[in-house]
Order: C-alpha cells, then sequence, then structure tokens
C-alpha cells in the first residue's frame, strides 16, 4: 500500500515473542548480579555459624574434662592414702578410655611422675588439665598427689570435617531454592508485567508506529510499473479513439 508516496511494511520485533526474547536476558542479567551477592552472604554466615559451633564444641569438651577429674579427685585420693594401686590405675584407665583424652598423668605429693597412661602420636592442639588430690576427713587434711589430663582436638576435627559437609550441602540448597524463587519471582512479578506493558505501549502508537519504510529501490520499482500502467492505457484509449 502506498501512504503519502511512501510504501510501508511491518516493522520486525513487534510481536510478544519479541519481548520474551528480552525480557529473558534482563531477568538472567539480574540473576548474575543476585547469584555472587546470595552467595557471599551465605559462604560469610556459614563461616561464621562453623566457627561458633567449632569454638563450642572445644568449650564443651574442655569442660567435660574438667567435671571427670572433679569427680575423680573425690575418690582417688583414698586410694592413694590407703596405697592401693590397682584402685589408682583403674582411675586413670578410665579417664584414659574418653577419645578426646591423649594422656593422664599421676604425681605424688612431691612432684615425681607415679604413672602415665598415653595414647600413641601426638596429641592435636593439646591443653593439659592439673588438679591436686587431697586427702581429708574427720582428723587429716593432706595433699598427696596431683593428676594431670592432656586433651587432643582429633576427635572434633573428624566432627567437623563432618558437620562442615552437612553445613556446605544445607548452604548449597538454600542458594539454589533463593535463585529459583527470585528467578521465578523476577518472571511473575517484574518481567511479565513489563513485557504486557510494552506490548500495550505499542498498540497504542498506531498503525504507522508498527510499519518501516520499503527500500527506495523497491518504491522505484512500483512507481515505473505504475506510470507504464498509465501509459499503456493512455496508449489504448487513443487506439479506441482511432478506430472509431
Amino acid at each position: 500500500m502506498i501512504n503519502d508516496g511512501q510504501k510501508l511494511a511491518k516493522a520486525p520485533g513487534t510481536g510478544p515473542e519479541s519481548d520474551g526474547e528480552h525480557a529473558s536476558p534482563l531477568r538472567w542479567r539480574i540473576l548474575r548480579i543476585l547469584a555472587p551477592l546470595v552467595f557471599t552472604i551465605c559462604a560469610i554466615s556459614g563461616a561464621v555459624s562453623y566457627y561458633l559451633y567449632a569454638s563450642e564444641a572445644v568449650e564443651h569438651m574442655h569442660d567435660d574434662h574438667q567435671e571427670m577429674m572433679d569427680i575423680v579427685a573425690l575418690s582417688m585420693p583414698d586410694a592413694i592414702w590407703n596405697f592401693d594401686d590397682e584402685r589408682i590405675h583403674a582411675y586413670l584407665e578410665t579417664l584414659s578410655h574418653h577419645a578426646s583424652v591423649h594422656a593422664v598423668r599421676y604425681f605424688n605429693h612431691e612432684g615425681e611422675l607415679v604413672e602415665e597412661i598415653a595414647k600413641s602420636g601426638t596429641a592435636l592442639d593439646p591443653v593439659t588439665h592439673s588438679k591436686p588430690l587431697v586427702y581429708q576427713n574427720s582428723l587429716v587434711k593432706q595433699a598427696v598427689g596431683r593428676l594431670e589430663l592432656e586433651s587432643t582436638n582429633a576427635p572434633l576435627l573428624a566432627a567437623r570435617y563432618q558437620g562442615g559437609a552437612v553445613l556446605f550441602g544445607i548452604a548449597l540448597t538454600i542458594i539454589l531454592s533463593i535463585l529459583l524463587m527470585l528467578s521465578w519471582q523476577l518472571k511473575r512479578y517484574v518481567m511479565d508485567p513489563l513485557s504486557k506493558a510494552v506490548r500495550r505501549m505499542r498498540q497504542l502508537e498506531g498503525q504507522h508506529a508498527t510499519f518501516q519504510r520499503i527500500p527506495p529501490r523497491s518504491l522505484a520499482r512500483d512507481q515505473q510499473g505504475h506510470r507504464g500502467a498509465e501509459q499503456a492505457g493512455g496508449a489504448n484509449l487513443q487506439h479506441d479513439g482511432s478506430a472509431a
């Protein structure tokens, strides 16, 4: 069709599929910005949680060791006072059975090492707890020795690895869930309304806004065709007039 001496044709990229093509890259650009942010937040939160968990586990272990030594210190002085070596060895062996205890030592009242039960290898981050052994009854109160317990963090290290793997899995699940939720939210509440608004604005622009100019060569060929048709029509009229 010719409108004001110009032939127009429908412009490409004005359909709904074009809106989807433009909306999808925009959504992925937003996700590429949000994904590192979400990952960083989860990584920092996970690191802080893991550090607090590890610190609390170590503190709890040392509290347990101190509590065990307090319990043994109530009954072991009686065995020392009565020279009951079997009971003394039984107390030390009971303490050494705990996985987080690397060595147990008993010193006499002069500070000499009397007995030691130690596990093979080197203790990891060892901490030594000491407890004086005092025998006391209604008539006498006397120091009879000292008890030492050396702890190791080896069992906690294995537990940390397991806890770290669990926390990593949880964090990865949370990150993927958040990204999927954000993608769905962006599509439903941002991209889809935006695409509808763009389509409606294009519809309001009218017919001329959805058409573009045909190249000049095609327009020139059409004009030449119209002139040829007009000339042929004039020649036919002259021929008919002369024949009459």
